[in-house]
């Protein structure tokens, strides 16, 4: 009994110094971060909306971010798909470019289809925009530059069945078909490995890791530290390898993405007599210098000729030409020499180096820009 109380006793101890460790931790990265912990991850409020940092997310009765989907069809109808960045991140319903484009086109009705994590590229998400789409007369997409990288799997032949949601890590990882991580590749570095599981660990524990990013400041700077040396050994974000930073290397990939868009296209235009115009959306290293100094700085790396825009070039040269194509990079062109790090993107406000969402300066901009190459003139 004697024994049995000491060790209860002990444990309570190392359980006591490991609680006040803990705290002490805490308050120490409470002190040391000075980005916003849940700038990503938002509050849900009533109205079904969730309220960012950076703006509230609104979502109508269809479930997608957008004011009310119209049934009256008394004039044509434009419907957006994309990923995070047409989907508000950094900017907040408002002051979106598919909202200012709303305000500039009001002879057209305007659907915002996009959504975090969706990619015109990968099947899943195309099957599940046809199963949703409501009638539309012409389609924008809204392509990311980091939309490329998930079609690796392509062409290494790596069947992509078992996906981890709409992107899937094929750099480390795959599920067999009891869901358990095996490897693809005898060639897979610790990097990429670590990528890979790394992925693994956040589609399976998804609410967790969300609740405790936003909420305990010791997870989020050790998980925006793996994040940031992931991002200097070449995996972005989204935990794929940064090949659109490196498109001579990468070219087979690059011009297999806009084949892979053609094919959307196509679909598009025989299933529902819809054209697409697509809006290359470009990162905030390619229309400032000063961000380029600060991120090179910081240890990321890119062909030189990224930053001109050759991952882009590559894409309209592979692209048909019926696909209206639109450069936003060519919106910035004016401000490029001036224009700070953070200046019109979101840079550092949020846990990650964030190259690759434009903040509400930057939306403007782009609306700007596409209204000026009369962007949804004589479309019809």
């Amino acid at each position: 009994m004697k024994s049995s109380a000491g060790l209860i006793k002990i444990l309570g101890i190392n359980l006591f110094i490991l609680i006040v460790l803990l705290i002490i931790l805490e308050i120490t990265a409470r002190v040391i971060i000075t980005y916003h912990p849940s700038y990503y991850t938002g509050v849900r409020s009533e109205n079904k909306c969730v309220e960012y940092p950076y703006g509230d997310i609104c979502f109508n009765s269809d479930g997608f971010p957008s004011s009310e989907f119209v049934g009256a069809q008394d004039k044509p109808t434009i419907g957006y798909f994309g990923d995070s960045v047409c989907f508000g991140v950094g900017a907040g319903m408002g002051y979106r470019v598919t909202d200012l484009l709303q305000q500039s086109y009001p002879e057209f009705y305007h659907r915002n289809y996009c959504y975090i994590g969706d990619t015109p590229l990968l099947a899943n998400s195309v099957q599940a925009m046809q199963k949703k789409l409501k009638k539309i007369d012409h389609l924008v997409i809204f392509f990311n530059l980091n939309d490329i990288a998930p079609l690796e799997t392509e062409l290494l032949d790596i069947s992509p069945k078992h996906k981890l949601g709409t992107h899937d890590s094929v750099l480390a990882t795959n599920l067999s078909h009891k869901g358990n991580p095996q490897p693809v590749s005898k060639g897979v570095t610790f990097v990429e490995a670590v990528a890979g599981f790394a992925r693994v660990f956040r589609s399976k524990f998804y609410p967790v890791d969300e609740f405790l990013r936003g909420r305990l400041f010791i997870y989020n700077l050790l998980r925006t530290s793996l994040k940031t040396w992931l991002s200097v050994q070449g995996i972005e974000a989204t935990g794929f390898s940064a090949k659109e930073l490196f498109p001579q290397r990468n070219l087979q990939l690059i011009e297999h993405a806009a084949q892979t868009l053609n094919g959307v296209a196509d679909k598009f235009h025989n299933e529902f007599n819809v054209q697409i115009s697509v809006v290359l959306l470009p990162y905030e290293m390619q229309i400032s210098k000063s961000a380029a100094n600060v991120y090179r700085e910081v240890g990321i790396q890119w062909e030189e000729e990224f930053l001109g825009g050759s991952t882009q070039q590559i894409l309209r040269k592979n692209l048909n030409s019926n696909i209206r194509i639109f450069d936003a990079k060519e919106a910035f062109l004016h401000v490029k020499n001036t224009a700070q790090v953070g200046e019109y993107f979101v840079y550092d406000l949020g846990d990650k180096l964030d190259w690759n969402h434009p903040n509400r300066k930057g939306h403007q901009l782009i609306h700007d820009f596409l209204v000026q190459q009369l962007f949804l003139v004589n479309i019809l």
